[in-house]
């Protein structure tokens, strides 16, 4: 309703003002905008000028950037909500045993690039009808009907990622010693995976921590270093060279670096 409400001030902001860029967002075909439908919102290609015009409507709060290159509009962030029901009603009918739509997935439903995700999640994150995961979306009363011994079995895999600590547990070592079958275990690392409790690196169970750390630490080191080696990357770090490889690899599958010689480089965020 408060959404409702705003279009229609700005619907009536842009007809007193003529303003036919602020009419095409509030009732044009699109919610989302990228770069490339600026020139013909703006009737003009100068690059300075259109700027200015995003830069206006961005601090007003009517386009909401999202990713490197792309727009959401504010007040027609309800059509999207819509748009995602319906498809995870679908989603989650077809696999009633994953959490959520991946990302990716949910980004390319809604015509988004794939480095949008994070700014999606917090546009969503107040939603009534969707839950945002750590990677996937699912709707608000979705969740998947895990039995009491896979509930308990959920548990002991959190703790034990989680006691493990920096030399991680291997996946086999783990099915051995909780005695879990391999279906039970593959939906459940699948099921923390999207909660974004654990990261499955090669064939270890990683804590979400233990990812972070070592992530900010090398983000650290990037201040220091332009090139980072493996022995560098190690040694702040405490891993093992078992681990500290398929991490750095991790890291280049996320767009975080990019391997160059024997060591890592920053990726480079591309310019506006």
């Amino acid at each position: 309703m408060r959404m409702e409400t705003e279009r229609l001030e700005w619907a009536r902001t842009a007809a007193e003002n003529h303003d036919y860029f602020l009419s095409e967002l509030i009732s044009g075909s699109r919610a989302i905008l990228s770069r490339n439908d600026l020139p013909r919102l703006a009737q003009n290609s100068s690059r300075p000028l259109i700027k200015k015009i995003t830069d206006e409507k961005t601090v007003l709060g009517v386009m909401i950037p999202v990713g490197s290159s792309q727009w959401v509009i504010k007040s027609r962030i309800p059509e999207l909500e819509e748009k995602l029901k319906k498809a995870l009603a679908l989603y989650h009918k077809e696999n009633a045993w994953s959490l959520g739509m991946p990302a990716h997935q949910a980004c390319a439903l809604l015509e988004l690039d794939n480095d949008c995700w994070e700014d999606l999640r917090r546009i969503l994150a107040e939603s009534n009808l969707i839950r945002v995961h750590s990677h996937c979306l699912s709707l608000k009363d979705f969740s998947i009907g895990l039995t009491a011994r896979q509930q308990d079995l959920k548990e002991k895999i959190i703790k034990s990622a989680a006691a493990a600590g920096k030399p991680a547990i291997p996946l086999g070592t783990l099915q051995e010693e909780l005695g879990a079958t391999s279906l039970d275990l593959e939906l459940l690392v699948r099921v923390l995976t999207a909660e974004g409790l654990i990261t499955v690196i090669d064939r270890y169970i990683v804590h979400e921590s233990v990812v972070n750390e070592c992530r900010e630490k090398l983000l650290e080191l990037f201040k220091e270093e332009a090139t980072v080696e493996l022995g560098r990357f190690r040694e702040i770090t405490g891993l093992s060279r078992n681990l500290a490889v398929p991490i750095l690899d991790y890291f280049d599958s996320q767009g975080i670096t990019c391997r160059k010689g024997t060591g890592r480089t920053l990726m480079e965020k591309p310019e506006d």
